[in-house]
């Protein structure tokens, strides 16, 4: 071919070319470029942040809690009336217990009675009681 007809297809393929190389270059700075602010935190983020923080100040094996006619008493904390549960996750292997803006994760395994069918007839009994009334949501 002549040089004269190869010109437009030449100046095409090495603009290409600038073009792919300038956006390599944005690409790796906005990756791995300088990042001086620190990443926004979502309300998810903060929410775990404090949960694990909190969690790393439990007493290993120190946890009781103990379920009576009236109220829920957890080592350490007031007692909780059944009144301030809103609502109880039961799943394969826990209880969760969802309590004024808290939560509270029990382990099956770990009832003193060992019997979980009485336990959640139990705390059924208490979720329909006229002034308590929070939801049990069975996720097996």
């Amino acid at each position: 071919m002549e040089p004269g007809k190869m010109l437009i297809p030449l100046l095409v393929s090495a603009f290409s070319v600038v073009i792919g190389i300038l956006y390599l270059i944005i690409y790796y700075f906005s990756k791995y470029g300088e990042k001086s602010k620190k990443a926004k935190l979502t309300s998810f983020d903060k929410a775990s942040e404090k949960l694990f923080s909190e969690y790393k100040k439990i007493p290993v094996n120190e946890i009781t809690v103990t379920f009576t006619d009236d109220k829920i008493q957890l080592t350490g904390n007031p007692t909780i009336d059944y009144s301030e549960i809103e609502k109880i996750l039961v799943t394969e292997d826990f209880f969760v217990m969802i309590w004024d803006e808290r939560i509270t994760v029990l382990q099956k395994k770990d009832l003193s009675s060992g019997n979980v069918e009485k336990f959640v007839s139990f705390i059924t009994s208490k979720s329909q009681n006229s002034h308590n009334s929070f939801e049990i949501i069975a996720a097996i």
